[in-house]
Order: C-alpha cells, then structure tokens, then sequence
C-alpha cells in the first residue's frame, strides 16, 4: 500500500524497520537541510521469520511515523512483506531482504536517486559486516544501479540515536527476538542488540 502524495523529482528511498538506527535515518533525512529538495520515501518490510520481532516491529513503525506525521513532516510511505523460513537452521538476512525490495522499488520508480540503510559505524567495524552486506547490495544491483548510502557510517549508535527528540526515540523497537505478554512485546534484554542498546544512554 502506497501512501499517495505529490513526490519532487528527486526522491531518496528509505529502508525503515522502526529500530532506532533507521529512526535516526529518517529524522535526519526529514530535518537536515542537504535533503530538502528529496521526497522521502519510507518503506517497511514485514519480515517473518522465527524471530517473531515483525509485529514488534509494525507497531514501532506505525507510531513513529504517527508522532513525524503528527509533527507536520511529509513522506511517502509503502509497506510489503515476506515470510523467510528457516533451511538447516539458517533464513535470510534482513538485509537481504531488504536489499531485494529496495532494488525492486528503484526499478519501478525512476526518480529515486538514493537508497538510504540505517547502518552505523558500529555495524560496519562488525566482522561479519562484509559477508552480510556484500551479497545482500548483489541482489539490489540486479535490479537497479541505484546507489546505497549509509548516513551514519562515521558514526556510532549512540551519535546516531543522540539526533533523536526522546520521546520519539521511545517509540523505536530494535530487539531481534521480542517475547509477547498477553499480545504486547516485551524486550528479551538478551540478544545482541538488546545488550547494545544497554550501553546507550538516549
């Protein structure tokens, strides 16, 4: 579903799971003069898996971008979904997927010019950074010649997120595997993202 508005010529497409570092990503791209003259469009993938953070997740994304609409900020926004099983215990990386669909997106949008990921320094010095990455902008490239752009690359999580109002930042979910309490998702506080955002003091 598309949320139907006047675009500019140039439009930057945004991957937005709702987790704090795409959050960020959006609240720079919709305050920071450098985009003024870009339609940001914002698009969310369903992704279920046995991670189960998806509805988690839908529920960050529609009250974020609720409180942006609310505060008078403009984007277009569009939503899809995919289910990813599991094949001797292994299923698809988020940026796999989310590559595949930015590269779709590009292909059948010809005014977007950037596909933007809230991907931090903190991810990139991650050692596995390269081996996820590098097949997942593959995939994209089949699609689009669009260029990735990684916002926060010389930035950490916590100089990202410090961008944020905090009552906005509140509204953000970044647990991978979130436990549900009579149908409210509750943070595990013991995946690795749970265990970083311990360290940050928003």
């Amino acid at each position: 579903i598309v949320q139907i508005m006047e675009r500019n010529m140039k439009t930057i497409l945004l991957m937005y799971s709702g987790g704090l570092d795409s959050l960020a990503a959006l609240y720079l791209l919709l305050t920071d003069s450098t985009y003024t003259d870009y339609t940001i469009h914002v698009h969310h993938v369903d992704i279920q898996n046995v991670e189960n953070r998806y509805v988690a997740e839908r529920i960050a994304v529609s009250k974020t971008l609720t409180w942006l609409k609310d505060k008078g900020f403009k984007f277009v926004e569009s939503y899809s979904g995919i289910g990813s099983q599991m094949y001797n215990n292994q299923f698809m990386y988020d940026s796999e997927i989310t590559n595949f669909m930015a590269g779709h997106i590009c292909s059948c949008c010809p005014d977007i010019e950037q596909v933007v990921f809230g991907v931090t320094k903190d991810d990139m010095d991650d050692p596995t950074f390269d081996g996820r990455w590098q097949p997942a902008n593959l995939i994209r490239e089949v699609f689009t010649s669009v260029p990735s752009v990684y916002v926060f690359e010389t930035m950490t999580k916590k100089q990202a997120a410090s961008i944020l109002p905090p009552d906005l930042a509140a509204l953000a979910w970044s647990c991978r595997t979130p436990l549900y309490r009579d149908g409210v998702p509750v943070p595990c506080g013991r995946c690795k993202t749970c265990l970083s955002l311990s360290q940050l003091t928003i």
